[in-house]
């Protein structure tokens, strides 16, 4: 393989950094479909946090991808969202070392149309969607990649999938790989960036993704990553900066370049908070089908590829004047338990976590830090257990309606 020294260019594309996901989602309301990614680092101690930070934005968000969770084959049940189906894996190359605090689930709204494949980029775990929509195909991939494991065997299955999988047109590839791109002097880096440049990778995240004290000293590295690879879909990426445990989320929002971004939507009223989406009218496009002399228009053509692409231009002309928009509803999270002044408390602790690391040594906003910190898992821990002890006392002894109350 060719050595290929990425430019900045290359490596540094357009990509946001907002403080709340209303920033980004009242932005890219009309594309096709919105990704959202983060290392939750523990699902057993962080889900509460990441179901708190998310309830209001879940249903402008298509796939969800969380890593590093942590689980168990039989926990992964207790772990629902409401709209969303999921598949996961859980800790599959544990037998090849001691590697603590493995495992992605991905969690797809309900409509999404997918096949799985059993891809392996040893000794990261690896999810591969193959998403089917109208008028594209898209590959998508989420890694994680345990600093434990060797990053040179990684590279090496890296650059050896992506060669067999070089006819692929859409490639997207998401996840923590522990890789920190902002510091190339650091092993396997240089190695990694060329790699992807070779096999037309773009880096979609340009920032640091995760920002810790360490003894008083704020480490940063940008080791969440999207990768994206493309012959007619755009990609607007952003880094969200608040987390569930020491990631910050990232987020992609993707749709085909036919798209128009001009329509007209001053005639929808609409507040703050609702999302404006494309969707197919099914009842037009089949009356639209129906009427169409196919006959005539591939009658006097021989050839195959010829009359595939005239049978697929004819398609997506139908499909295209058969979309419409409509108005999404914003609504309130079903998890009764999430309530206003937890999202207050936990607003709070950000703004001081913020002020923290603007100035580490600063003993006042490391003890308010650590003290709202405090108060934000005991708040949460209050309000959860009063109200599942509720919802068990009211199941009366009914062990069925107990355990949905558990699983929902």
């Amino acid at each position: 393989m060719n050595v290929f020294f990425p430019n900045d260019q290359y490596l540094y594309n357009n990509c946001s950094t907002i403080n709340c996901f209303n920033n980004w989602f009242n932005v890219n309301k009309f594309g096709e479909f919105n990704l959202l990614h983060v290392n939750i680092r523990s699902m057993r101690k962080n889900w509460d946090t990441f179901l708190i930070q998310t309830c209001d934005i879940l249903e402008f968000v298509d796939i969800i991808i969380l890593t590093e969770t942590a689980l168990n084959d039989y926990e992964t049940s207790l772990y629902n969202i409401t709209m969303f189906d999921k598949i996961c894996i859980n800790d599959v190359f544990g037998n090849q070392g001691n590697y603590k605090g493995r495992g992605i689930i991905i969690f797809y709204k309900n409509n999404i149309n997918f096949s799985v494949e059993h891809d392996q980029i040893n000794p990261a775990e690896t999810l591969r969607l193959n998403l089917n929509k109208s008028n594209y195909h898209l590959t998508l991939v989420a890694l994680y990649r345990s600093p434990s494991t060797e990053i040179s065997i990684f590279l090496t299955n890296l650059s050896n999938w992506l060669e067999m999988n070089k006819l692929i047109k859409n490639i997207l590839i998401i996840g923590d790989i522990n890789i920190d791109i902002k510091c190339p002097s650091k092993p396997g880096v240089e190695e990694y960036l060329n790699i992807c440049a070779f096999h037309g990778l773009e880096h979609k995240i340009n920032d640091y993704t995760r920002v810790e004290l360490l003894n008083d000293n704020v480490t940063k590295t940008c080791i969440d990553h999207i990768l994206f690879k493309t012959k007619n879909l755009n990609i607007n990426t952003a880094i969200c900066l608040q987390k569930p445990a020491d990631h910050y989320y990232i987020l992609a929002n993707i749709n085909s370049r036919e798209y128009d971004n001009n329509i007209n939507t001053t005639n929808m009223s609409k507040t703050s908070c609702d999302k404006i989406k494309k969707v197919v009218n099914d009842k037009s496009l089949i009356e639209s089908i129906n009427s169409t002399n196919w006959g005539d228009i591939c009658s006097n053509i021989s050839c195959p590829i010829s009359l595939y692409n005239t049978f697929r231009s004819k398609w997506c002309e139908l499909t295209k004047q058969s979309e419409k928009y409509i108005k999404i509803k914003n609504r309130k999270t079903d998890k009764i338990w999430i309530n206003y002044e937890i999202k207050e408390l936990i607003y709070k602790r950000d703004k001081l976590w913020i002020k923290w690391k603007n100035n580490p040594k600063n003993i006042n906003h490391k003890e308010n830090y650590s003290r709202v910190r405090n108060e934000v898992n005991k708040a949460i821990r209050s309000r959860k257990k009063s109200y599942y002890s509720a919802l068990i006392q009211q199941a009366n002894g009914n062990g069925k309606k107990i355990w949905n109350h558990i699983i929902s």
